[in-house]
């Protein structure tokens, strides 16, 4: 089943597509511009975004039935390389950091939270600080959505707010609810449209 078969893959191109759609256009910061301290860890993070879509854009232009250990290892590599990189950050900014940077940076912090599944205690610990930067206004509902559902899946239990799904013949499958009937609920908690709306988004970002 592919979803079994390549869940991480998958759900690492949804979260790029979730985010970069419901986030809105964003503007590369470059590096040679970088002249605070904030202005130069938005660039660091940027460009980590950079190499973690690379990677999966060459997935993409591959196709799942086509991956090779190669590619596999290297998509490996690069999320871990970022995982790190992110703690470092981190480790020396705190969490308030997520606050503080621009929307392209906040997107590339964001992503790389969501790749780092090798590292299920770092994104356990990082939903809490995700949850507390959109009760603060910095962040969007999305944000929360796709990193809880993320979890959920990942620990084999079904997603709270329906976020993540699988394309089957051109046919948009949600994966399995925590509850149907309150997921219109819980998704209006995060300022979410409705699942159906969200699903006809899906189909036209697709057709475009």
């Amino acid at each position: 089943m592919f979803f079994l078969k390549n869940t991480k893959l998958y759900l690492s191109f949804i979260t790029i597509i979730s985010l970069s759609f419901f986030g809105g256009a964003h503007l590369a910061f470059s590096s040679s511009t970088a002249t605070t301290p904030i202005q130069k860890i938005e660039s660091h993070l940027i460009e980590l975004k950079k190499n973690d879509q690379g990677i999966r854009q060459k997935l993409i232009e591959v196709g799942f039935d086509n991956l090779t250990e190669s590619l596999r290892n290297e998509l490996d590599s690069i999320d871990k390389k970022n995982t790190d990189s992110l703690k470092r950050i981190i480790n020396d900014h705190g969490w308030p950091i997520l606050s503080q940077i621009n929307k392209e940076a906040k997107n590339a912090f964001l992503i790389i939270i969501q790749h780092s599944d090798k590292d299920p205690e770092f994104q356990q610990h990082a939903l809490k600080f995700v949850k507390r930067a959109y009760e603060e206004g910095h962040i969007k509902g999305q944000d929360v959505a796709l990193l809880t559902d993320q979890i959920l899946l990942a620990e084999g239990k079904p997603q709270k707010y329906g976020t993540q799904f699988n394309v089957v013949n051109g046919e948009f499958i949600i994966f399995p609810l925590e509850n149907e009937s309150k997921v219109d609920f819980y998704r209006s908690e995060l300022k979410l449209p409705k699942l159906e709306q969200y699903i006809d988004i899906l189909k036209k970002y697709y057709a475009n």
